[in-house]
């Protein structure tokens, strides 16, 4: 079927459809018709954004909650090394000042 023959079906269509219920109310039935497909489509945007959101607040519920289970493993295995906790929280935090600065390994290499 090619598109200028789909036209004209249409065309045909909304002919007899005037024919038979008058032109304005046909008229109003398109202009309904367009408002509600619109509508819909909004409303499933809208759907889809929520879900998108529900899903996104989920997958970081549930990342948050395997870096909370690994940090509680690692320091578990910490402690069972005779770690005390500050060396423990500085090591978790990124915070470590045990010396490994970078003048301390520099050698004279002249």
């Amino acid at each position: 079927m090619d598109w200028s023959d789909f036209g004209e079906l249409i065309g045909s269509a909304l002919d007899k459809l005037a024919e038979t219920f008058g032109a304005e109310k046909v008229f109003w039935f398109v202009v309904a018709l367009f408002v509600v497909s619109t509508g819909w489509r909004i409303y499933q945007e809208h759907r889809k954004n929520r879900e998108m959101g529900l899903a996104l607040a989920t997958k970081e519920e549930a990342l948050q909650r395997a870096v909370d289970e690994s940090r509680m493993w690692r320091r578990s295995f910490l402690r069972s090394l005779d770690w005390d906790n500050d060396n423990i929280d500085d090591l978790l935090s990124g915070r470590n000042d045990w010396g490994n600065d970078d003048d301390d390994n520099n050698d004279d290499e002249d």
